[in-house]
């Protein structure tokens, strides 16, 4: 694909993005339009604000915006890259990078130009440098490093599920700036007026990532639950191409299942799993949907043969499956994250802190109305107030970037002094974290084990032991197995 195909097409996609985000601002009026307005927000400037620019590249989204430390947000901009992926059938890295080289230099320019403002009046560059697919991260952390080094402004490096998990502390242009989200929380608060205080609980949902945090600051994170297989998101995009269902509209194939899910019966496949219900040993806070997803391959075969081809006559069958997957998916979800609120209360009491008071829902899945209905039933549950994002900001975006580069520019925290250099020096690299853990997750361990020696005591070993001594005895005189029992059945007399 030619270089200047690809900037038309990335050109007109912003265009239409500004176009829609008229439109969506008044649809949610507690945020800032990305276009317009920007004469207005300059003018409201004060004299101990700083600006922070935001870069994303991680995946299949390019994405800049401007926030102020004392205004929130300024400008914003993105570029995006499902339809292209959609007809691979995923993201396709070598592709995701070339969008992101032929996007990034236009969509940072109209950031910039949203906010009204000039690289010269930054503060910071925050930009994303993990996890994420390097050859992505890559684009932005170079883009990044130059105007760091050019404008000499000082340069944050962001970790993207962190930057998830924060966005939903920025307050929006309405709340006035004071008060906050009413959650609880101890100690100071570099911003004041955010919409959620620490500690908090998070659950995000993506299409890369699946885990559940005790947020207990800006960098400080405990892991409750992690993702053992495919993440949420991914088995939605897989099961949706294995209903052979269109990926390329806004959402991808997370969005056109839960459409699709609406014309079907969740109940009609009862043999479909709820992940984990069943699993053996400790009890624990951790996802899994890929055996979910192969529940509902088997299903298909199994009711319309292999190679089969969607059509109007198997569209009910397919629709109840979709609306089957959704109905475990959002369960497992539920399940895990209603033992994961129990968890981060009990290690909030042992550390002597203050009760978390809300729950925040981010990332891609979150904007699924299966989800967040089921989450509010656990925050319901749990006494917890659900705090969510915007839509448009819980897929990935510069928004949340530029946030976190805001919080930990606040802090003083993980901020580095203007690159001496545009690029690296010979024999250097660009600090790119691919793999790179939120947090601490021994805590995780630790309960899960702690739950199951709970339950160990509740029966006796003697019990145990007692079962097992009579069996082998059985065994040893050649007693034949009763299946109704599961036991072997005694041959005679056992007294002699």
């Amino acid at each position: 694909m030619a270089m200047s195909s690809l900037r038309l097409r990335l050109a007109l996609n912003l265009k239409l993005r500004s176009v829609a985000a008229v439109s969506f601002a008044r649809r949610w009026p507690g945020t800032r339009c990305t276009a317009g307005h920007a004469d207005e927000r300059h003018a409201t400037s004060s004299a101990n604000e700083q600006l922070i620019l935001g870069i994303e590249s991680s995946c299949d989204e390019t994405g800049a915006a401007v926030v102020s430390t004392t205004r929130g947000l300024l400008g914003e901009a993105l570029a995006s890259q499902t339809e292209s992926h959609a007809k691979h059938g995923g993201v396709v890295p070598d592709l995701a990078r070339d969008l992101h080289v032929a996007a990034m230099d236009d969509v940072v320019a109209e950031a910039l130009r949203d906010a009204n403002v000039s690289p010269e009046q930054l503060t910071a560059v925050a930009v994303t440098i993990g996890p994420g697919l390097s050859l992505c991260l890559k684009v932005g952390v170079a883009k990044a490093t130059k105007l760091a080094h050019q404008y000499q402004l000082s340069f944050i490096p962001v970790h993207h599920m962190e930057a998830h998990a924060l966005v939903a502390r920025m307050p929006l242009h309405d709340d006035g700036g004071g008060g906050g989200g009413g959650g609880g929380g101890g100690g100071e608060d570099a911003v004041p007026s955010a919409r959620a205080r620490f500690p908090f609980i998070c659950v995000l949902a993506s299409g890369g990532h699946n885990l559940v945090t005790l947020c207990r600051g800006v960098g400080s994170h405990t892991i409750l639950g992690l993702c053992l297989d495919d993440a949420m998101g991914e088995a939605f995009e897989k099961t949706a191409r294995l209903l052979h269902l269109d990926a390329s509209g806004p959402g991808g194939g997370g969005a056109a299942l839960e459409k699709f899910a609406t014309l079907g019966n969740p109940k009609a496949f009862p043999n479909l799993p709820v992940p984990l219900r069943n699993q053996r040993g400790p009890k624990t806070c951790d996802f899994s949907f890929a055996g979910l997803k192969t529940s509902v391959r088997m299903a298909l075969e199994k009711e319309l043969g292999e190679g089969w081809a969607p059509s109007d006559e198997n569209a009910s069958v397919r629709a109840d499956l979709a609306a089957g997957f959704q109905r475990c998916a959002v369960k497992h979800l539920e399940e895990r994250t209603d033992r994961a609120c129990e968890w981060a209360k009990s290690l909030c009491k042992r550390d002597g802190l203050p009760a978390p008071r809300q729950l925040v829902l981010a990332g891609g899945v979150a904007a699924n109305s299966s989800v967040r209905a089921s989450i509010e039933r656990i925050c319901g549950a749990n006494d917890l107030e659900l705090v969510a994002p915007p839509p448009r900001w819980c897929t990935d975006n510069g928004v949340m970037v530029a946030w976190c580069g805001a919080e930990r520019l606040l802090r003083d925290d993980g901020v580095l002094a203007p690159p001496e250099t545009a690029e690296p020096l010979e024999g250097e690299k660009y600090d790119l974290r691919a793999r790179w853990p939120l947090g601490d997750d021994a805590p995780r361990r630790e309960l899960a084990e702690e739950a199951a020696r709970a339950r160990k005591a509740m029966t006796p070993s003697s019990h145990k032991r007692g079962n097992a001594r009579a069996a082998a005895a059985r065994m040893a005189k050649g007693a034949p197995y009763d299946r109704r029992k599961r036991v072997h059945a005694p041959l005679g007399d056992e007294s002699s």
